[in-house]
C-alpha cells in the first residue's frame, strides 16, 4: 500500500491518489489530509467524491468521514456505468469531476455521473465553464472526451446546480487507450490565435441589474489591448441563490487559455470581469501553453500518455501533484524551469 502525507497542500492531492489508484489498481493511505489548510481534513466535496468513487470500483474504504485526515482507499475492478453525487454544501462540481478525470483510462463502457447540489462557480475551484470551454478542448488532444450538460447553475455560497457528465472510453489508436504506448501529446506550441470570447453568466434574480451584461462589458474593455475583436456571450440562469461569473479564454491552434471569476457581494460585476479578464492576459503575456488551472490538472495525463507542456506557472499543486504522481507511477514527469515532460518524451 502506497502512503502519502497530505499536510503540504489541499484537496488536490487525495483527487490525484484516488484517480490514479482507480487506474493502477493501487491500494494507498492518506493521512494529514488537507494538512496545508487553515481546516483540515475532508470536506462535504471531498467525502462525496470519494464516496462516490469507492462506489465506481467497489473499494475498500476507511475514514470516509466529515474532518477525516486520514484515510485508506483499495481500490477493485470497475463495476458500474452510472454515478449519482450529492453536495449538500457549495462544495465545487468542477472538483468532483477532477476526481472522476483519470476513469476514461480504464473504461469499457460510458460512465454517466448526475451532480445534484454543489457550485458550478464556487470558491477556489475551476468552474465549469472553465472546464468545458478550456479544459476539456486541450485534453481532447489526448483522445479524451467528456460532455456536460447543466441543468441548474450552482453560485456561491449556496450551490443547488444540477449537473450531468459523461465521460467516455477512448476510441482508436488515441494516446488515451494507449497509456504512454502511443505518440507524446506536445504543448510547446499555441499555433495561430483562433479567437478571444467571453462568457458572463448571473443568475435570473439579476438581470434587473445588468449584471451579466456588466461583467462581460468590463471584461471585453480589459481585453481591448489585444487589438482583437472579442465574442461575448450573456447567459441568465435559474438558481438557488443570487450569483455569477465569468470565464475569458482565448483559443488557439493547439490549446486554450482561459481566465475566471466569480461574483462576491462585496465586489461589483465590474470588477468580477475585470478580474477574469485580467488573469487570462497574464496567462497570454507569459509565453505558456496551458494557463494556471490547467497547467496542474493535465499532469496526470502526460505522466500516463506521455508528452510535455509549457507551464504557466510551477505552482505548490504543480509540485504536489508530481510528488502523487511519482508515488503510483515512478518518475514519468521532470521539470525543467516550467516545462514539465514525460520521461522519454
Amino acid at each position: 500500500m502506497i502512503s502519502l502525507d497530505g499536510s503540504s497542500g489541499g484537496g488536490q492531492i487525495l483527487r490525484t491518489a484516488l484517480g490514479l489508484s482507480v487506474v493502477t489498481k493501487t491500494p494507498f493511505r492518506l493521512t494529514n489530509i488537507r494538512g496545508g489548510r487553515e481546516v483540515g481534513g475532508l470536506k462535504t466535496q471531498h467525502l462525496e467524491a470519494l464516496k462516490a468513487i469507492a462506489l465506481l470500483c467497489d473499494a475498500e474504504v476507511t475514514g470516509a468521514k466529515l474532518g477525516s485526515t486520514e484515510v485508506t482507499f483499495a481500490p477493485e475492478k470497475i463495476t458500474r456505468d452510472a454515478l449519482d453525487v450529492e453536495i449538500g454544501t457549495a462544495g465545487s462540481v468542477g472538483l468532483v469531476f477532477q476526481t472522476l478525470q483519470l476513469v476514461p483510462y480504464v473504461l469499457k463502457e460510458p460512465l454517466h455521473v448526475h451532480v445534484r447540489g454543489g457550485a458550478t462557480y464556487g470558491k477556489w475551484a475551476p468552474p465549469v465553464d472553465y472546464i468545458t470551454r478550456v479544459f476539456l478542448p486541450v485534453v481532447k488532444r489526448f483522445g479524451y472526451r467528456t460532455e456536460f450538460d447543466v441543468k441548474r447553475e450552482g453560485f456561491y455560497p449556496k450551490g443547488g446546480a444540477d449537473v450531468t457528465f459523461v465521460l467516455h472510453p477512448p476510441e482508436g489508436a488515441s494516446p488515451l487507450l494507449a497509456m504512454s504506448r502511443g505518440k507524446p501529446v506536445s504543448f510547446t506550441d499555441r499555433g495561430f490565435i483562433r479567437g478571444v470570447h467571453v462568457y458572463s453568466v448571473a443568475s435570473t434574480e439579476l438581470k434587473r441589474a445588468r449584471v451579466a451584461e456588466r461583467q462581460a462589458a468590463a471584461a471585453a474593455q480589459a481585453l481591448k489591448p489585444l487589438g482583437r475583436d472579442t465574442t461575448v456571450e450573456v447567459s441568465y440562469e435559474l438558481s438557488d441563490n443570487p450569483g455569477s461569473g465569468v470565464v475569458c479564454y482565448a483559443e488557439y491552434e493547439h490549446t486554450v487559455l482561459g481566465g475566471d471569476a466569480i461574483g462576491e457581494k462585496s465586489v461589483s460585476a465590474e470588477d468580477v470581469g475585470k478580474s477574469a479578464a485580467e488573469k487570462l492576459l497574464k496567462a497570454m503575456d507569459s509565453g505558456c501553453i496551458t494557463d494556471r488551472q490547467t497547467s496542474d490538472m493535465i499532469l496526470p495525463f502526460l505522466a500516463l500518455s506521455g508528452g510535455q507542456a509549457h507551464l504557466q506557472e510551477v505552482t505548490n499543486h504543480v509540485r504536489t501533484n508530481i510528488v502523487v504522481i511519482e508515488a503510483f507511477l515512478g518518475k514519468r514527469l521532470e521539470l525543467d524551469g516550467t516545462t514539465v515532460r514525460s520521461t522519454g518524451s
